[in-house]
């Protein structure tokens, strides 16, 4: 039913994903300076109540049947990718870190996602990004022990 992810032989057994269908957190992106928000705030409730109300539930069911020609087992999948997701949200986005760690996240994101103009393999992207990425999350880590002491 599900295929595995590739795993890092040296890694450390831990591997994240986005986990929603719908955008990277699970939530309609708002666009600043968008010529529609009215339509982004529909989608939203739309997307709310095809998760709360049984009615819609049923209607969005018999819309992947019907229109998608969704089987029995593609219907089970679905439901369980979204419990499983549901168990272990996790935010993988950027925003409010620096715009220097965001454009590292952004190329190495594009890159998984999209292949760019050259292909690359997984263990490759995370080389190319690694000395980049990795000193750009201790310099955001420092800032967060700093305003952690101011805490205290």
């Amino acid at each position: 039913m599900f295929a595995p992810l590739p795993r890092d032989e040296n890694g450390d057994g831990i591997y994240y994903m986005p986990s929603s269908f719908y955008g990277l957190d699970g939530s309609p992106v708002l666009i600043m300076n968008a010529p529609n928000p009215e339509g982004e705030a529909l989608l939203a409730s739309c997307l709310r109540f095809k998760a709360i109300d049984p009615v819609v539930i049923s209607i969005d069911e018999q819309q992947l049947r019907n229109t998608y020609l969704w089987n029995d087992d593609m219907i089970e999948m679905s439901k369980e990718c979204q419990e499983i997701a549901d168990e272990h949200f996790l935010i993988g986005t950027a925003n409010n870190v620096s715009s220097s760690l965001s454009s590292v996240y952004d190329t190495l994101s594009r890159s998984i996602v999209r292949g760019g103009r050259e292909p690359s393999t997984w263990a490759q992207l995370r080389e190319n990004n690694r000395e980049a990425f990795e000193y750009y999350i201790e310099e955001l880590n420092a800032i967060i022990d700093e305003f952690a002491e101011t805490l205290d």
